[in-house]
């Protein structure tokens, strides 16, 4: 009865959170590696540069996280230059939380490769930047700059990472979260943090973005959405209480 009582508690709460849910990615195009904005031509559009976007037909895993292991996922790297992107109902006030399972196998500059983005193609927002130090992998952010501020922490490359961008749309404020594990709730404090009050913005699209310096990496299990819990779900077990 306790155990049953639990997991009707969290589902509960799973239903709860989904109502704060924008998107959900798991790149579930099928068992032919090919061009993302082909195979998921549904979803996902180029909007500048040429050489696309990959389709690979494994995915990324975190244990613990609900959109681990499912379908495919995206490739990017610093010798392509489609960026592409895709979108959810456009968000004008709050907070939105952008998360995906990243795994990274180089970099040569320190450019970005992730953000959030308004309709058009060039207001992005949130922006994710990677690049190496002295053989680790460091992460970074910016509001909206086209320079990111990187933390200090050092990673490791060919390591899946559950990567948390959280971008307040009233003053401008983000804040990256890089985890090896999926926390039950929020951090008390971000890697690393940036902000410009003049680059408030509306957001509605996810972006990827591939040019010389860009890391050449693997993105998974994308989730957008206007809280923690429903961006950084943790997946279900049936726990026996005696």
């Amino acid at each position: 009865m306790k155990r049953f009582a639990f997991l009707l508690s969290a589902v509960a709460c799973v239903c709860t959170a989904a109502f704060g849910q924008l998107l959900s990615e798991d790149f579930e195009y099928g068992m032919t590696a090919g061009n993302l904005t082909t195979v998921g031509s549904a979803n996902w559009a180029g909007f500048s540069g040429t050489t696309a976007i990959g389709y690979q037909t494994t995915s990324l895993s975190l244990a613990g996280y609900p959109n681990s292991g499912n379908g495919g996922a995206a490739t990017v790297s610093g010798s392509n230059s489609e960026d592409a992107h895709t979108f959810f109902s456009n968000q004008t006030t709050g907070i939105v939380y952008l998360s995906a399972l990243v795994n990274i196998s180089s970099v040569s500059g320190s450019t970005y490769f992730l953000a959030l983005k308004d309709a058009g193609t060039s207001n992005y927002r949130a922006r994710v930047f990677a690049r190496d130090n002295a053989g680790s992998l460091q992460f970074g952010i910016s509001s909206a700059s086209s320079t990111g501020n990187f933390g200090m922490s050092n990673f490791s490359y060919n390591t899946t990472y559950l990567l948390v961008a959280k971008f307040n749309v009233d003053t401008g404020v983000a804040d990256l979260f890089v985890l090896d594990t999926v926390p039950t709730s929020e951090p008390g404090s971000p890697l690393i943090s940036n902000s410009d009050t003049a680059m408030a913005q509306a957001v509605q699209s996810v972006a990827f973005r591939q040019a010389s310096g860009s890391p050449v990496g693997v993105i998974d299990g994308i989730q957008v959405a206007t809280d923690w819990a429903t961006s950084v779900p943790v997946s279900l077990q049936s726990v026996h209480i005696d």
